[in-house]
C-alpha cells in the first residue's frame, strides 16, 4: 500500500471533499496507475483518505492510502504528480504494509495562520487554554460552545504568525469558527484563504 501525501491549494481549496474522492480516481487513471478494486455488485478502487479539510481552507498535509501492487513510492509520485492538477500536487510517497485508519488514528490538525491585532490581543490569544467559548451557526440554530479543552495548543512565531493546534477525531472544532470568535473576542483581523493546514498529528505529538 502507498501513502501519498499531497496538497490542497489554490483553487483546489473550493473542491469539496467528495469531488476531490471522484478526482483522485481520474488522475490515477491518467497516471496509468491501477489500484485494486472492492468486490462485490458496484467496485471502486481501494482508496483511503484522511479526515476532511473545511471548504476554502489550504492544506500542506492531507493524505490518502492507495492499495497498490507492484509500485514503488517512488515511481507512485513520480506518474501521480505527471497526472495531477497544479493544487493537488503530491509531496511524498511511501510504503505502508496496510491501511493506516486515518480516521481513527488522526487526533489533531495543525493550522497555520497570519493574525493581525494589538500586541495586548495577540498576547491573550496566546494564552487562551481550559474554557473558551464560541458561537456559532449550526443547521440554522446559533450553538455556544466550550472548545477550550478542543484547543490543544497555540505557538506564536514572531509577531503575527500562528500556529493553533486542533482536535480531529469524535469532536472536531473547525479553525474558521475560531478564528471568527477570536475576531468578536479580541478585533483581530486574519484572511481565511490564508489559513494552511500544514501537520496531521497521530497522537497529539506524533506528527507525520
Amino acid at each position: 500500500m502507498i501513502i501519498l501525501k499531497y496538497r490542497k491549494t489554490g483553487s483546489a481549496r473550493y473542491i469539496s471533499h467528495i469531488d476531490v474522492l471522484r478526482g483522485m480516481g481520474r488522475i490515477l487513471r491518467r497516471a496509468g496507475l491501477e489500484p485494486t478494486f472492492s468486490q462485490g455488485f458496484n467496485p471502486h478502487m481501494n482508496l483511503y483518505f484522511s479526515p476532511p479539510i473545511a471548504l476554502g481552507l489550504g492544506s500542506v498535509a492531507e493524505y490518502m492510502a492507495v492499495d497498490i501492487p507492484e509500485v514503488s513510492p517512488e515511481d507512485f509520485l513520480k506518474k501521480y504528480n505527471a497526472a495531477a492538477p497544479d493544487g493537488l500536487k503530491g509531496i511524498s510517497a511511501e510504503y505502508a504494509e496496510k491501511n493506516p485508519n486515518f480516521a481513527a488514528n488522526v487526533k489533531a490538525f495543525v493550522y497555520r495562520t497570519e493574525l493581525k491585532g494589538s500586541a495586548e490581543a495577540l498576547a491573550k490569544i496566546e494564552k487562551i487554554k481550559d474554557v473558551y467559548n464560541i458561537t456559532y451557526t449550526q443547521k440554522g440554530e446559533t450553538v455556544t460552545k466550550d472548545v477550550g479543552a478542543l484547543i490543544r495548543k497555540i505557538e506564536r512565531r514572531g509577531d503575527s504568525e500562528f500556529f493553533f493546534t486542533l482536535a480531529a477525531g469524535a469532536e472536531v472544532l473547525r479553525p474558521d469558527r475560531l478564528l471568527k470568535q477570536l475576531e468578536v473576542d479580541f478585533g483581530i483581523e486574519y484572511s481565511l484563504p490564508e489559513v494552511t493546514k500544514t501537520e496531521q498529528l497521530f497522537g497529539v505529538d506524533n506528527p507525520r
